[in-house]
């Protein structure tokens, strides 16, 4: 869960199906399908804090009725018709929702902060020193359509 990687749910069910573990081992399965379940549920939890914190964020800054934010599996979602979409996703799970993202509408805007492709080079890049926390924050920015740089 702290690698950054979005929790899983694996079902353990089938797995014991599949193996026929003894009832000791079983057990043991149960145990870590339970902590993996608390672990689901707590990222979820805080997911949901999160987009409670977004939500009451644009209100304040009003510009509720210029947003939209939802909890949902970003993998599945429909982005086609978004205009900008923020990201603070490691490379590997960038990369992994390049399929939705080549769905943009040109033009659309792709934002993410510290994370990059690891095939398509920002069209733009910022370096700054944030004064609210000291650190140092690069944001990285891309215009739809998206483009893979031409094989050698």
């Amino acid at each position: 869960p702290n690698s950054g990687e979005p929790a899983q749910h694996v079902d353990c069910s089938a797995v014991d199906a599949v193996t026929h573990d003894p009832p000791i081992v079983r057990h043991e399965h149960d145990q870590q399908h339970q902590r993996w379940r608390r672990e689901a549920l707590h990222h979820a939890r805080e997911d949901q804090d999160l987009v409670r914190q977004s939500l009451q964020n644009v209100t304040k800054a009003s510009v509720k009725s210029l947003v939209r934010i939802e909890h949902a599996d970003i993998f599945t979602q429909d982005l086609s018709r978004a205009d900008v979409i923020a990201l603070y996703l490691p490379p590997k799970l960038m990369d992994r929702l390049l399929p939705q993202l080549e769905k943009l509408k040109p033009g659309a805007r792709v934002v993410s902060h510290y994370f990059k492709f690891t095939e398509i080079p920002p069209s733009k890049s910022l370096h700054f020193d944030s004064r609210d926390d000291g650190d140092v924050h690069d944001i990285h920015l891309w215009t739809a359509p998206l483009r893979r740089p031409a094989a050698p």
